[in-house]
């Protein structure tokens, strides 16, 4: 097909002739081949071996097989999710381009971000480039090796000869997917890894089928035609705009979505994205990959599926001269793609270059989990289940992750819109034990679409469940727009789309970068990228965490759901049945914190199974119409006891008990049938021993498996009655239930504080003695974090004896996480978990005892010092540098803005105007002063007039003049405006010049004649503007560094510090970028004089966040110290402290022993 648009998704192509029909696998359903044997708690089988085949699995697992901690859903309606729904991105944004990057996505979907980072990569660098890509959907994966195959060959755009070599790629990956060791011999294998076996058998079956699709009969295509020509109609009756794919126009959404929508509409009406009528007549085959997936044979696809949706449109509707089609969008799309697939060709072709693209398949979470017990134990045989209703473990490849050195830990993790689906609190919990340790750079992105409550833009800082800064010391990764108050990414569009439909809209789009918060630190991660970890009092801590797990599971309760939800109860009800959390959420929530903070281990677990007959599942098919996904759980269920565990896995087939009483085990056979066979469901839990011995008499307890109690449930309570019960049996039934001891894996890797490691190039200083780790005194509220202290032992006997003998350290801060202490000449640095405000400090010194305390405010967002000591750090480290608040960006591949094209002002100035929040522009119209507010008006005054949308024609010439002294020492040449498409947003290609007077003498004349009248134009800074300035120069030019490197002499390493001054006529900027990549320079006669000496950089706008303004606690959502209640009628202060309070006497009075010697006015 001439016009084939193969990566985005055909429904339909043209029929192929003359194929051979290929050995089938297996039909199609979610079971895979055949279905495994499971041995649970065999003394002999229970090992790390396997036996595994790609036609017959007999595998053995471990007794110790964890459950997952999503809610078990039963299972409902399936939508098969083949293309992205969100435009592509670069997922080596924040990683320098020396830095080998090793790259997990979760949730990956199509290849799209892959093959848009390869395309964004430096084409002059050649770091290894690592992608493993793990999806629930075997199909999905199948896709995607089927389309990076067909890239690598040169056969995707073939024109009429696709479809002869679809069909003969696809028996090709069968003939050389045979088994693992067949694949790594392979061409493909070279380049495509795979994680596991079972991952290559999935996808061997499913390219079997698609081979196999064209000699279907009549009856098995007829239903897949008519289900698409379902939804076609349906769409044609209800005909609506289409926000996704208008979303790839960022700035220029509303410009795009009509047209986009028409696009969409045409797509789901002829199937192809065709205009001419010809091409769409000759498309009579259904494409065989839309066609599989786990709802089995059928057309699944959901049905806000858009081709379109993955590719970035903003240069397309931007520079627009004249209307634009539905064509002139598939245009742009197939040529970005295009792009795309030369960028992937030429990497897999450079023997030079290192790609590897690893395929997993595995539910996300349960991926994270084996891939973290791989890290702990070394063992590649993990006792993770794939997914829920499969009892296929995941058993790692052991040419990939030992022979191979593929990686467990990783320096970017995407998450996708995982938080949508699971919760943005279990996504951080399962993917932060995977980033790479200190001192290697690190992102962890994370990203929501569906708006949940009454205000979407509000709702991230609300989706952890604790203040934002509290949770970044537990995890040890903290939000960087939060901690810089500003984002180079723009989400302004999302914002006035949400805010222009009346905040009724289902989707806003929230984007997040975290990373290390000492990593915002330069002088402290130059001083080996970490500190200790912190700690909590005790008493403080249970108290949050108790609040935590009160936020979490408190809508359980009706009188807080109807409370919580009056202004949006339509939405709340229903989505009540959609819970994200489970208590083994909220457990492994503080097996995290106990990890980093080194606290104490666990109790003795046992595993229960019980055997559910199939007939009693009846009632939940029959109720499906009335309630699609109902939630089930586990139960134990005593005379007056009841305790509920909704951390189950569940299959269907049959458990047989074996060994003896002392040593049992059970064997589990599954039905491969699944839910179409006739066995059993068995489902097995883990639980603290002590419920079943501790609680009541064993002969007592039943074991039951339920459905969750939720608003949407209670439409059950007439089959199932008021406990929801649908299969009990007594724990004493030997017949129907098995416990089993469980037993924790064994581990490498022995939590500890054994210290920081300091790299060779180490500028901390410690002269005075240890420093201690940093203890977090929080509110009286137990909510934020009121103080962070560090304690320093004197030991050096010099020290000591002038600290005894009375001497004053002083306290000065150096950088936004480090404090200095100097006692008697001797320099004490003491780096903070997070930014700190210095300047309030206070001393505690223990001249006794010989320890010095320094108490210190820890920076939030809009306060002094912290992170506005320097906002955009450049941090150096192992030589490489790390942005911290600013992603990185490779101008050659960015498309120009035309500044030429109609209506340009209509949509670049609101888009400029947008970056600053309410505050800033009350600030400035008040004239107060705020060095990020000035920063951003210089930078639209810089956008603005070199696009021409304001005063006049385009200029290219810009000088930088302080508003006190009248002087300038910096000229920024702009050569052109860029897309930068995926990060939604504009971005200015220039130069700078920093003028020292030594340069202005040896080149007087050439800039006599660049400062003519009318060639320049002035923006006056303000304030300490220009500081800020210095600090931002070295950012703005390590983001776009491509083509060159820092070398053994740069003046960063030499002097130890970025920028290298802040002060007037000198210049911040090492001198290994001067003269690079100025080409463009040359091709003006004026400035060609000055090309040797300018530095290349990246002025974009610095956005307002838009949750941070909400941050604040409400003044009425106190609650009592003691009970934690809102008042009884009302919440009291206590008299003496006015700090601690209390709802009522009786819980002040039985406080007042603990409270009584901290009570202090």
């Amino acid at each position: 097909m001439a016009h084939t648009l193969v990566y985005p998704g055909m429904l339909k192509h043209a029929a192929p002739r003359g194929q051979e029909r290929a050995r089938k696998l297996g039909r199609a359903s979610s079971r895979g081949p055949e279905a495994p044997i499971v041995a649970y708690n065999h003394p002999t089988r229970c090992t790390y071996r396997t036996r595994l085949s790609l036609m017959g699995i007999a595998m053995l697992v471990d007794k110790r097989a964890p459950a997952p901690f999503a809610p078990l859903f039963q299972q409902g309606k399936y939508f098969f999710y083949l293309l992205g729904n969100t435009p592509a991105v670069c997922l080596t944004r924040d990683i320098p381009p020396e830095e080998p990057a090793n790259v997990l996505l979760l949730g990956c979907g199509d290849p799209r971000s892959v093959l848009f980072t390869i395309f964004s990569e430096p084409q002059k660098e050649s770091r290894a480039l690592d992608f493993t890509c793990c999806d629930i959907e075997p199909a999905v994966l199948a896709r995607n090796v089927l389309l990076l195959t067909l890239v690598a060959d040169n056969q995707l755009y073939a024109n009429s000869m696709w479809n002869i070599f679809f069909h003969t790629n696809a028996k090709k990956l069968i003939q050389l997917s045979d088994s693992l060791t067949v694949w790594m011999k392979s061409p493909y294998g070279q380049f495509i890894g795979m994680s596991t076996e079972y991952t290559l058998s999935e996808l061997r079956r499913h390219w079997t089928l698609y081979v196999d699709m064209p000699n279907l009969p009549f009856s098995r295509v007829k239903p897949i035609r008519d289900k698409f020509t379902q939804i076609a109609k349906s769409k044609a009756q209800r005909p609506g705009r289409n926000i996704s794919t208008a979303r790839g126009a960022g700035p220029l959404i509303f410009q795009a979505v009509e047209v986009t929508s028409r696009q969409y509409d045409s797509y789901w009406k002829t199937g192809t994205t065709f205009s001419d009528q010809s091409l769409i007549n000759a498309a009579k085959f259904l494409n065989p990959t839309f066609a599989y997936s786990f709802a089995g044979e059928g057309f699944a696809v959901h049905y806000g599926t858009d081709p379109m949706e993955s590719f970035h449109l903003v240069a397309l509707f931007g520079n627009a001269r004249g209307p634009i089609t539905v064509s002139d969008v598939v245009k742009a799309a197939k040529a970005e793609f295009s792009d795309w697939c030369t960028a992937f060709s030429s990497a897999v072709s450079d023997a030079s270059r290192v790609l590897t693209v690893r395929f997993f398949l595995a539910e996300a979470m349960a991926a994270c989990r084996a891939l973290h017990d791989f890290v702990e134990t070394g063992t590649l045989e993990t006792t993770v289940y794939v997914a829920q209703w499969n009892t296929q473990l995941i058993l790692f490849n052991q040419a990939e992750y030992v022979s191979g050195a593929a990686p467990a830990r990783f320096n970017v993790v995407d998450t996708s819109n995982l938080d949508d689906h699971i919760g943005l609190l279990n996504v951080v919990i399962a993917a932060t034990p995977l980033l790479a340790p200190p001192p290697r750079l690190i992102a962890l992105y994370t990203e929501s679409l569906l708006a949940r409550g009454e205000d979407a833009t509000r709702e991230f800082s609300q989706r952890l469940y604790a203040n934002l800064t509290v949770m970044s010391l537990l995890l040890g990764v903290a939000p960087i727009d939060y901690v810089s108050s500003f984002t180079s990414r723009s989400n302004t569009h999302e914002l006035m789309l949400y805010l222009s439909q009346k905040r009724e809209s289902s989707q806003f789009q929230q984007v997040t970068t975290w990373k290390r918060p000492v990593s915002g630190d330069a002088y402290a991660f130059r001083g080996g990228g970490g500190c200790l970890p912190p700690t909590f009092d005790s008493i403080q801590l249970g108290t949050l965490l108790y609040d935590m797990y009160h936020d979490l599971f408190e809508q359980e309760d009706a009188r807080h759901f109807w409370r919580l939800n009056q202004g949006n109860i339509m939405k709340a009800i229903s989505r009540s049945n959609m819970i994200h959390y489970t208590r083994e959420s909220f457990v492994l929530f503080l097996k995290l914190v106990r990890d980093r903070l080194h606290l104490s281990r666990e109790m003795d677990r046992v595993r229960v199974i019980l055997v559910i007959p199939r007939d009693k599942l009846t009632v939940l098919d029959d109720a499906s119409d009335e309630i699609a996904t109902p939630l089930l759980q586990c139960d134990i269920r005593g005379d007056w006891s009841h305790n509920i565990f909704s951390s189950v896995h569940v299959a269907f087939g049959r458990a047989i008990k074996m060994g003896t009483k002392a040593h049992p085990w059970v064997t589990f056979e599954a039905d491969p049938e699944g839910w179409s066979g006739t066995s059993s469901l068995v489902a097995s839990f883990t639980m603290a021993s002590r419920y079943l011995t501790d609680i009541e008499p064993a002969h007592r307890l039943r074991v039951t498996v339920s459905v969750r109690s939720t608003h949407a449930s209670v439409l059950l309570t007439d089959k199932l009655g008021v406990a929801l019960i649908v299969h009990e049996a007594k724990l004493m039934d030997e017949t129907a239930v098995f416990v089993l001891p469980e037993h924790p894996l064994p581990t490498r890797n022995q939590a500890g504080a054994s210290g920081v490691l300091r790299s060779p190039g180490a500028t901390i200083r410690e002269e005075l003695g240890q420093s201690h780790s940093v203890v977090v005194e929080l509110d009286e509220q137990c909510e934020l974090v009121s103080a962070l202290t560090s304690r320093i032992s004197v030991e050096n006997e010099d020290a000591k004896r002038a600290f005894a003998a009375g001497a004053l350290p002083s306290v000065k801060q150096v950088s936004p996480s480090t404090i200095r202490l100097t006692l008697d000449g001797r320099v004490q640095d003491v780096t903070y978990p997070f930014p700190v405000i210095g300047g309030q400090n206070k001393l505690r010194l223990a001249r006794k005892s010989l320890y010095i305390e320094v108490v210190v405010p820890i920076y939030g967002p809009f306060q002094p010092e912290g992170m506005k000591l320097n906002p955009f750090t450049v941090a150096a480290i192992e030589g490489t540098l790390d942005l911290w608040s600013i992603h990185r960006v490779n101008l050659s591949t960015l498309p120009v803005l035309d500044t030429k094209a109609s209506k340009l002002a209509d949509w670049l100035n609101p888009h400029i105007g947008s970056m600053m929040s309410k505050r800033e522009r009350s600030l400035r119209k008040k004239h107060k002063e705020d060095i990020l507010m000035y920063v951003k008006d210089t930078i639209h005054a810089i956008l603005v007039r070199a696009s021409g949308i304001q005063v006049g024609p385009p200029c290219r010439l810009f000088a930088l003049r302080d508003h006190t002294t009248r002087n300038s020492d910096t000229v920024i040449f702009v050569d052109t405006i860029r897309y930068d498409m995926h990060r939604h947003t504009v971005v200015c290609d220039g130069f700078v010049l920093p003028l020292t007077i030594d340069l202005l003498r040896r080149l007087e004349q050439p800039f006599c004649k660049l400062i003519a009248p009318g060639r320049m134009v002035d923006v006056t800074v303000f304030g300490d503007e220009m500081r800020a300035w210095k600090q931002l120069f070295p950012a703005l030019a390590e983001r776009c560094r491509t083509s060159w490197t820092h070398g053994p002499n740069c003046e960063y390493r030499s002097q130890g510090k970025i920028p290298l001054t802040e002060d007037m006529e000198v210049d911040p900027l090492c001198s290994c970028g001067r003269g690079q990549d100025t080409e463009r320079m040359q091709t003006v006669d004026i400035w060609r004089p000055f090309a040797p000496h300018v530095t290349r950089i990246a002025i974009s706008p610095l956005f307002a966040v838009s949750y941070l303004e909400t941050i604040g606690r409400d003044p009425d959502a106190h609650r009592c110290f003691v009970c934690r209640g809102k008042g009884k009628p009302r919440i009291r202060a206590c008299g003496g402290c006015k700090k601690v309070r209390y709802c009522s006497a009786a819980c002040q009075k039985k406080h007042w022993k603990i409270h009584k010697s901290q009570c202090k006015p």
